[in-house]
């Protein structure tokens, strides 16, 4: 067969590639967990230097239910990461904890459903308005309010060009594209901040260092599932609309160069990725008509993560899924979350 197409070329040759970092049953899983999270971590271009990471707490606020924390750290020398640390008001002297993480289109302010706390930057009362739109239109994207709800201390970091770590020029697009360049990644990057910003929370508040808990929507929940790769503090990774091979997404659909690390999907498929979580929970929330995230990629993901969980028990991989799109499914994630011992 000839190919005279270089596209259909390079999307046959993932095609009929196997994962170099493929797990099998007769390989040491602690040995191959080792390689592979050594091996993630420099595709993604870490570790970076890391700042100061001094946590500074901008201002401490009041609402109904929580008290808002604001607070900036140095993640690396010269960047300031921004971040709110929601706590629950309630009797618990050391609270649980859960990172929370929007997508594109999203910012700290929506994650954390305080969209009247957005600055006067390029867009000043434009950027409130918006949230507040987007708030109103889609509530889910408030997904700080779901960690509170279950009596859960939320942790919203500002994502590396998003929000006030961003601005009209250059996108998101354009700082991935500048990372590159640097033998960087920006989600890479992004997990560093991340790594960071928890780092500061546990050694700055009162927070219960078991049990934590990652999640997003989209780029968002890409970020949770890269984060609990490498973190194994992270108890519970639940990603929303962001779980699906590379083959089915990432290579067949137009995404956002921030999806884009070199030389994944030579050593990886999303679901082989998956086996450096176990025997931590993993919850994948998918939509059975998301346009950008197939459900067969779904679905194909998670019958290769088994191949790492088969043993263990049913709740340690659980896919939950609806007739619908691309959305944070909060509903459903908590419910099982609330419904697990963690």
């Amino acid at each position: 067969m000839r190919i005279y197409n270089s596209g259909f070329y390079e999307v046959a040759r993932v095609r009929h590639s196997v994962p170099r970092f493929r797990f099998t049953k007769d390989t040491s899983l602690a040995e191959w967990q080792r390689n592979a999270r050594q091996n993630l971590s420099q595709l993604l271009g870490l570790p970076l230097q890391a700042g100061a990471n001094t946590l500074k707490i901008l201002y401490a606020r009041e609402h109904p239910g929580f008290t808002e924390h604001r607070f900036e750290l140095e993640t690396e020398p010269g960047y300031f990461a921004q971040c709110y640390l929601l706590v629950p008001k309630d009797k618990s002297e050391m609270h649980k904890l859960c990172l929370c993480f929007g997508g594109h289109g999203s910012n700290m302010h929506i994650t954390a459903g305080l969209p009247d706390n957005d600055p006067d930057r390029s867009g000043g009362e434009l950027n409130r308005r918006e949230n507040i739109r987007i708030l109103s239109e889609t509530p889910e994207l408030n997904i700080a309010s779901y960690a509170l709800k279950s009596g859960r201390a939320a942790l919203i970091v500002e994502l590396r060009a998003f929000g006030e770590a961003g601005d009209d020029t250059p996108s998101c697009t354009e700082n991935a594209k500048t990372a590159l360049l640097m033998g960087r990644t920006l989600i890479g990057e992004r997990v560093h901040d991340a790594i960071c910003a928890l780092d500061a929370v546990l050694s700055g508040f009162d927070i219960d260092p078991e049990g934590i808990i990652a999640t997003g929507f989209s780029g968002g929940g890409s970020l949770a599932f890269y984060l609990s790769l490498l973190d194994e503090r992270i108890a519970l990774c639940a990603p929303s609309c962001s779980f699906c091979s590379f083959e089915k997404s990432i290579v067949e659909i137009s995404h956002c160069l921030c999806n884009h690390i070199p030389g994944i999907r030579r050593d990886f498929e999303m679901g082989d990725l998956a086996g450096l979580i176990y025997p931590r929970r993993l919850i994948v929330a998918a939509g059975e008509t998301d346009p950008i995230f197939p459900y067969d990629g779904v679905l194909d993901s998670v019958r290769l993560a088994r191949e790492v969980y088969f043993c263990d028990t049913p709740d340690s991989l659980i896919l939950l899924s609806l007739k619908d799109g691309h959305r944070y499914y909060g509903e459903l994630i908590w419910q099982t979350i609330n419904n697990i011992n963690i």
